[in-house]
Formats: structure tokens, C-alpha cells, sequence
């Protein structure tokens, strides 16, 4: 791989998703890049479901019950003890749909860890094949393994704050089909509070995004 190059794997829904074409991505990883050192490049649709959850562990949960579990339990067996129902995520750790382009050092990383949850997933003998094969409500015969390694991307970029992140207007890409995406103002608002609570620590910031949640 080229270190200097960057990578990106697109579903074929990707232009529905965000309006976006190949000069479209190509134009704003030049702009992005002329004033400041840049490792990972986010293009996440769905804006509502990143706003109003604490992260998307808590996302997956609400629409497939025991999800965090799984996760925690997979995480657990590759060394990783951590508290993901608290964790907080905002608009430049969250990745939907896989839609981010990175340097090879963090693609190195993130194979690392999904080539893990491959070989857990593929094996009935291991414990926790059941559960990461189990449906989930999103359509026939989608596992949960899937939707956990499409949060990989998000879980990096949670644990590794070194990696310089650009992010694309998420709210200018296509919302969520929930009823989520009825308020956009409350999810301008709630992603902005985590930013704050994130930086500055107050608690008066977490406060306001949980009745902001409760609104909802």
C-alpha cells in the first residue's frame, strides 16, 4: 500500500446515501488536506441515528436487544474491557455504513481487529459464534457480526484520539427512516452538546443532550 495514498470501500447505495460522487469525494479530501494533516476522511449518512444516541453501540442496541452485550463479550476476548453503554461518540467518531476513506496505518488497524471477529464469527466451535451469526430485525439473514463490524471504524477512532479526523456535513446526507429524523434542529443540537461535553467536561452539557433525548 501507498502511505501516503488514500482507501476507501463504498456500498453501491453510497451516491443514494450522500448526494456524493468520486470528484465530489477527490474535491473535499484536497480541501481538507492543503492546511492540516489529515488521517481519516468521514462521509456517514444518517445523522439522526449518530445525534441522539451516546454512541453507536447504543444505536445497534435500540434496534437489536443484546447487541452491546455481543459486542462486549467479543471485545473481552481480544483483550478490550470496555464500558460501551457510557462511552460518548460525536459526529467526528461516528461512522455509518463503513463510509470513511483513510491513510493505510489505520486500515492496518482496523483489519487487524475485524480479521478477529472473522475468525470468532466463522467458528461454531467458539462461544460466541451464535451470537454474532443471530438475525438481527434489519432484513433476512443480516447477523449481528455485520452491524459490529461496521462500528470498528467508530471504536478506533473513540480509542485513538491521535488520528487526525475531517469530517463531511453528515447533515447534509440522508437521514434515518425512524421518527428520529422528524426533529433535524434537535439532532444539530444534541451532536453539538456531546462535541461540548467532550471538550470541556461539563455536566450541564450531558444534561441538557438527555432531555433533549427524552423529547424524543
Amino acid at each position: 500500500m501507498d502511505e501516503d495514498a488514500w482507501y476507501g470501500f463504498f456500498s453501491p447505495k453510497f451516491s443514494e446515501k450522500t448526494g456524493l460522487g468520486i470528484a465530489d469525494i477527490q474535491a473535499f479530501v484536497d480541501k481538507v488536506t492543503t492546511t492540516k494533516e489529515v488521517d481519516v476522511v468521514l462521509f456517514s449518512p444518517q445523522p439522526d441515528m449518530g445525534a441522539h444516541f451516546l454512541n453507536v453501540f447504543e444505536q445497534a442496541e435500540m434496534f437489536d436487544t443484546g447487541f452491546i452485550q455481543t459486542a462486549k463479550n467479543f471485545l473481552a476476548t481480544v483483550g478490550m474491557q470496555l464500558p460501551l453503554e457510557g462511552i460518548v461518540m460525536d459526529s467526528r467518531q461516528i461512522v455509518f455504513s463503513n463510509y470513511f476513506i483513510a491513510k493505510p496505518a489505520f486500515w492496518r488497524e482496523w483489519f487487524q481487529l475485524t480479521e478477529m471477529l472473522f475468525a470468532v464469527a466463522e467458528n461454531p466451535a467458539h462461544p460466541l459464534h451464535a451470537e454474532l451469526t443471530t438475525n438481527t430485525s434489519y432484513s433476512e439473514n443480516s447477523h449481528r457480526k455485520v452491524f459490529l463490524m461496521e462500528r470498528i471504524a467508530s471504536l478506533l477512532l473513540f480509542l485513538r484520539p491521535e488520528y487526525k479526523v475531517a469530517v463531511a456535513n453528515t447533515f447534509q446526507f440522508s437521514w434515518s427512516m425512524s421518527k428520529l429524523r422528524q426533529s433535524p434542529e434537535k439532532a444539530y443540537i444534541s451532536d453539538a452538546l456531546k462535541i461540548a461535553f467532550k471538550e470541556l467536561g461539563f455536566p450541564q452539557y450531558m444534561d441538557a443532550f438527555r432531555k433533549i433525548r427524552q423529547s424524543l
